[in-house]
């Protein structure tokens, strides 16, 4: 799927969809947009866009599962204000801005691979209540970005090789930080 504005596109009552190995590249905007909820991404190879997979507001109880995503000229995962979602076992790298950008609360982001991106491997912004477990984040600018958050618990990662900082919080608080490796 490719040469588009968006290369796929499920909005509104759209839901309890399945999007299995797809390859889709060299759209402008977006490789998938989504707005709905029960929908299950998993196993596609995702790159050369605009973003690679976006979550918009009023995305709920999404499952984004063991894709591969790079090279695209903005993050390869965004949640824009998306709630409740599963984000587990990507690879997201070499993206021209975050590997997983998390806006919005109870998002659960785990056993992720970011590597390569020219800013965080993942960055929390905005919402609060996100759960990051076991995630592996290196040669990033920042491996993990705690932005305007609060309430977060962040468990058993592995921030590497990151050419500014390992973890980096700004103007967020009550975040929980356990375990883990944190380096630079």
């Amino acid at each position: 799927i490719r040469g588009g504005y968006v290369g796929l596109v499920l909005y509104n009552s759209s839901c309890a969809n399945t999007l299995t190995a797809n390859n889709i590249y060299a759209n402008s905007s977006a490789g998938i947009d989504v707005n709905n909820s029960r929908t299950m991404i998993t196993l596609n190879d995702i790159y050369a866009n605009g973003y690679g997979l976006v979550l918009e507001g009023g995305s709920t109880s999404n499952a984004v599962i063991a894709n591969n995503i790079f090279g695209n000229t903005n993050s390869g995962i965004a949640l824009f204000t998306a709630n409740s979602n599963i984000l587990s076992s990507n690879r997201s790298y070499a993206n021209l801005q975050q590997g997983i950008d998390v806006g919005g609360q109870f998002n659960t982001v785990t056993s992720n691979t970011t590597y390569g991106n020219s800013q965080a491997g993942i960055m929390i912004y905005g919402g609060a209540n996100n759960t990051l477990v076991a995630n592996d984040s290196y040669n990033n600018r920042y491996g993990i970005d705690v932005y305007a958050t609060d309430s977060n618990v962040l468990v058993g990662n592995y921030c590497y090789g990151n050419t500014s900082n390992g973890l980096h919080q700004f103007a967020s608080s009550n975040s929980m930080f356990v375990g883990g490796g944190i380096g630079y």
